[in-house]
């Protein structure tokens, strides 16, 4: 990337569903297909907020893409527009390595609460929280799979806000 820029768009509390997940997602393809999207490539994490006893959280994209850059008022708007959401934060990066250790520490973080174990697991089967567009393939990043540190089982990694949590069969799929 020749010209990074640190993208966040942000949602309302909203409970965790995979329906939710895969809308966030369709919100942001469209977002791309926008006039003002002058992305030539990037990458993206979709992220979860903490989550409450209503099974709610703020779901969000954190992405760095290769962009001149594109003012976040013109940004907030769009995504207003498609999502109904308006929190966007935009920041030109000093680095892309910079920018996506930040992003990748997002993919550590982890479930606070082992009750939203079953739940986050749910909401995300078979998601990619991890995806390259564009000219950007994610393969060219060499990040790896991750693995259980319990049976080394490559994927297993079930990540969200504050703990880590493995489909663990080492561990009879107690999520701990």
């Amino acid at each position: 990337m020749k010209k990074p820029t640190f993208i966040t768009l942000t949602t309302r509390r909203t409970v965790l569903t995979a329906g939710n997940v895969r809308r966030l997602r369709g919100w942001f393809t469209k977002l791309r297909h926008r006039k003002l999207w002058i992305a030539l490539c990037g990458i993206y994490q979709i992220e979860l907020g903490t989550i409450d006893d209503l099974n709610m959280c703020n779901l969000h994209i954190h992405a760095i893409v290769d962009s001149e850059y594109m003012p976040q008022n013109l940004l907030s708007a769009a995504w207003r527009d498609i999502s109904g959401n308006f929190i966007v934060y935009v920041e030109r990066c000093s680095s892309v390595d910079g920018a996506l250790r930040y992003l990748t520490q997002h993919m550590g973080k982890v479930i606070a609460d082992p009750r939203f174990a079953e739940l986050v697991n749910g909401a995300l089967h078979d998601t990619r929280l991890v995806q390259g567009f564009g000219d950007l393939n994610t393969e060219d990043l060499d990040m790896g799979d991750p693995v259980c540190p319990f049976c080394h089982a490559v994927g297993s990694v079930i990540t969200a806000y504050d703990e880590l949590w493995y489909d663990c069969t080492e561990r009879g799929n107690d999520y701990g």
